[in-house]
């Protein structure tokens, strides 16, 4: 203990980011161990005992990231390497990985699981940076045609990571990159007419993926959600009591709705007693409105609001454009996942996959959690305009 305290005391990275960042690590542990007890098996705690050991090797790792000085040289110089080696292993889970809820997105190793798209979404952002970095005076001339010609490779590498990602069935993961992607650029100041005809392309693309791709559950989403959204009353929809599908959507806002300001108490929640399959991972939010209630809830969305903003703060104060653009991808990279699984559990947005970083059940997740936050607090021991 006295060796931690001492690594702590000793790290110049910010201690608030830290400090969050452990607070949510606990709480998540917490929240396991409290939908494990509540099964009542001999294998009930197994999620709680595998977020503890992908804790312990997370956290040394998010530790060791923030210490080491010239990481983001190092990763400059590798990261063409390292698109590549994501581009390699997105394949292979093409080939040989494993499916899971409809979606083929992990490699197994023995008994550890991998999903490269959480690699990968880090690796883009960073690489995007270099790229942005180093052609930033053409920036200035980006009218649409002139932008692809200069990022042209860019372009392309984007489109191969996209569209593998896309075939292992995982969207929200691609939204959540795509717009990390197109701050950068907005942050690089490029030239608005610019931003909105991508904005516009890649969002009509999305769109167009979701209502008429040939995976039929994504429309059966949108039809559900289309019943049981939070704007129904808004767009005058009438709301469906005999589909079937949308009953994780209904015990989630009944969970919700039944926290009311302060919530029924810690481990007193009636959702994760197999009402809410998902309890542990996707709709972790609802449990924690739940136990906790509004207060709660409110809480947990502050912490992450705090981590996304004081993060955004530290890129800025670099005066580094390179620094600056991977900082604040980081950021929303993390910060944006945890805004969409708490609209998802109040029903503002579409059913996804994405869990709530350091809170929901998953060893990959986590870990890449961990990494995304230990480079952007590496970062925060930076002077203005190093690099």
């Amino acid at each position: 203990m006295k060796i931690v305290k001492k690594f702590l005391n000793d790290n110049p990275c910010d201690k608030s980011i830290l400090f969050m960042c452990l607070a949510l690590m606990a709480f998540g542990l917490l929240l396991q161990l409290s939908i494990g007890s509540s099964r009542g098996t001999e294998h009930s705690l197994q999620y709680f005992q595998m977020q503890l050991k992908w804790a312990l090797i997370s956290l040394p790792t998010m530790l060791v990231l923030s210490r080491i000085k010239n990481i983001f040289t190092l990763i400059n110089k590798a990261s063409f390497l390292l698109i590549l080696f994501s581009i390699v292993a997105l394949i292979l889970v093409l080939i040989i990985g494993t499916t899971q809820k409809g979606g083929t997105r992990w490699l197994r190793f023995g008994g550890i699981g991998l999903q490269p798209s959480m690699p990968a979404s880090i690796i883009l952002i960073l690489y995007t940076a270099k790229i942005i970095h180093k052609k930033y005076l053409y920036i200035e001339r980006s009218t649409l045609i002139n932008f692809i010609k200069d990022f042209l490779p860019l372009l392309i590498i984007c489109a191969l990571v996209f569209g593998l990602i896309y075939a292992e069935k995982h969207l929200s993961t691609l939204i959540v990159l795509g717009i990390a992607i197109l701050s950068m650029f907005f942050v690089a100041n490029i030239r608005f007419s610019t931003l909105l005809i991508l904005v516009v392309l890649v969002g009509g693309l999305a769109l167009f993926t979701i209502k008429h791709g040939e995976e039929s559950y994504r429309s059966s989403r949108m039809e559900m959600f289309s019943q049981y959204s939070l704007y129904h009353k808004l767009f005058k929809i009438k709301v469906s009591d005999t589909n079937d599908d949308a009953y994780q959507i209904k015990e989630s806002l009944t969970a919700i709705s039944s926290g009311h300001i302060f919530g029924t108490g810690p481990s007193k929640g009636r959702a994760k007693h197999y009402f809410l399959p998902d309890a542990k991972s996707d709709y972790i939010f609802a449990i924690i409105a739940e136990e906790y209630g509004f207060i709660g809830g409110l809480i947990v969305i502050v912490i992450y609001t705090f981590i996304f903003l004081k993060s955004c703060t530290i890129a800025w104060k670099t005066k580094n454009l390179y620094l600056q653009l991977a900082g604040i991808g980081l950021a929303l990279n993390f910060f944006l996942p945890a805004m969409v699984n708490t609209g998802v559990s109040i029903s503002a947005l579409p059913p996804t996959g994405l869990t709530m970083p350091f809170l929901s059940y998953g060893g990959t997740s986590f870990f890449f959690n961990a990494v995304n936050m230990g480079l952007i607090l590496n970062l925060s021991t930076f002077e203005e305009g190093e690099i």
